[in-house]
């Protein structure tokens, strides 16, 4: 089996569900759909631009664990759930990503686990 690495920020979704918030395999980062929260609850209620900025510098610290940077981001998904809100999540998303240019999918689903959660990313890095 191949040696497996993981981070984890210890909040109560990652210990009563069972996943890491990200793992490392041979090369491959992923870091689990991430949404905006803190060990007190949501951060910016209801707000999607910031909750984008405050995902992507959670993945960001999470990237950095395994000695990663968003340069070696090859994949993102963004679940979210108003896709009137893609301008405010894009314009957060391309202040990182613009020169990346990862692989991206963007789509609405019906809702997330608290109702003032605008959206959930998650990221494939490869090293």
């Amino acid at each position: 089996m191949t040696e497996r690495s993981r981070y984890s920020t210890h909040t109560t979704w990652e210990d009563t569900v069972g996943y890491s918030r990200a793992i490392m395999v041979g090369n491959t980062i992923e870091v689990s759909g991430t949404v905006s929260a803190d060990e007190n609850g949501i951060v910016h209620p209801d707000n999607a631009k910031l909750q984008t900025r405050y995902i992507l510098e959670k993945i960001g610290t999470a990237l950095h664990h395994f000695n990663a940077t968003y340069q070696h981001v090859v994949r993102v998904r963004v679940y979210a759930t108003d896709i009137a809100d893609f301008e405010a999540i894009t314009s957060e998303y391309s202040k990182i990503f613009i020169q990346v240019k990862p692989a991206m999918t963007l789509v609405a689903i019906a809702s997330l686990v608290d109702p003032s959660l605008k959206l959930e990313i998650e990221v494939t890095a490869v090293v």
